[in-house]
């Protein structure tokens, strides 16, 4: 076996941070993140408002992916009583939407050229009334200009036994790869946008009968003959998901490993796309939210997940082989020097 000395920190080709904010800050330091705080080679660039300070309630940010196409996220928390003295803000959740074209005279994305709003939860909407906007919200997130994946927590605290009201919920924005060399070129139409929320979406008719929501599908930007805004659904390896078993330890046969694989989106239609970048799925027995899965461990091309369960009740997964499957995102391997196989 040949090996080599490298930093691992090397195969990451990605922006990855993970922090704690009050409700008040969440849009704002999202923001941040993809602008700022990512390095030029990952990060998206604000299109209203003008700063990042004064993304409170909401923003549009752009990207121009790495197959040179430009799309839009807008970033909301909708308000209630507007310019009233009860004027408010939900404590639970954004509203998010993808789009591909901004409108400069209304200083929002373009109607009839944006997807339907998807609702990304971190708590149960009847959250006890005494919380308040100083709730905290952990995050986990990781950045290419191509995709985005978002992994929210609502704190705890804010929550009583039977801790049924914090959620963990998780979004991926961004385009997908191709499943194998030489498949057809597929740019135009390639973002999407999956949210995880705590309420059952809105079925729209916006985009023909079949409108994506978002939320119990990926909603793409257009299918391969232009159909905009349409579902697309996960496939990836799955054993029965109601097999009786006893999830105490990963494979006895396969070194205690766990298995875990990419997501292919698939159209009615079109049928298979392409995958989501830098997330995998997989059973989640004996693993606690936030442990480290590593793949190619101690190779030259070693990888390092994160585990999260996703407990929001409405998410892609539930139109899916496997509705009880978790999600693991990309994360940063150690910065350090070590001796690793070579795998070229």
């Amino acid at each position: 076996m040949a090996t080599i000395n490298k930093n691992l920190r090397e195969n990451d080709k990605f922006y990855f941070s993970e922090a704690s904010v009050p409700v008040s800050d969440i849009i704002k330091t999202l923001v941040k993140e993809l602008v700022e705080s990512a390095s030029a080679e990952y990060a998206w660039k604000l299109v209203t408002p003008t700063t990042v300070d004064k993304a409170v309630h909401s923003a549009i940010l752009s990207t121009t992916t790495t197959f040179n196409e430009t799309f839009y996220l807008k970033i909301s928390r909708p308000v209630t009583g507007a310019g009233t003295p009860s004027e408010s803000f939900p404590l639970t959740y954004l509203e998010l939407a993808v789009g591909t074209e901004y409108d400069v005279a209304t200083t929002d994305l373009k109607p009839g050229k944006v997807s339907p709003s998807t609702k990304f939860s971190w708590y149960h909407d009847n959250i006890d009334p005494s919380v308040k906007s100083w709730l905290p919200v952990t995050y986990w997130l990781n950045v290419t200009k191509d995709a985005v994946n978002i992994v929210f927590r609502g704190d705890p605290s804010g929550d009583i036994y039977p801790y049924e009201k914090f959620l963990t919920g998780y979004a991926y924005i961004g385009s997908v790869t191709e499943i194998e060399s030489g498949q057809a070129e597929d740019t135009t139409g390639n973002f999407g946008i999956t949210a995880t929320s705590s309420t059952m979406p809105n079925l729209l008719t916006t985009y023909g009968p079949r409108t994506g929501t978002g939320v119990t599908d990926v909603c793409m930007v257009a299918t391969k003959s232009g159909m905009p805004y349409q579902p697309h659904y996960p496939s990836f390896y799955t054993a029965n998901p109601y097999m009786d078993k006893l999830k105490v330890e990963g494979s006895r046969w396969n070194n205690q490993k766990h298995q875990f694989s990419d997501v292919t989106l698939v159209h009615p239609v079109d049928m298979e796309r392409g995958k989501l970048q830098n997330v995998l799925v997989g059973d989640d027995g004996s693993l606690f939210d936030n442990d480290k899965l590593v793949y190619k461990q101690d190779t030259t091309k070693q990888e390092t997940y994160r585990k999260f369960t996703i407990t929001t009740p409405y998410r892609f997964v539930n139109n899916s082989a496997n509705p009880h499957f978790c999600v693991a995102i990309r994360c940063y391997n150690p910065d350090k020097t070590v001796e690793v196989e070579n795998l070229g």
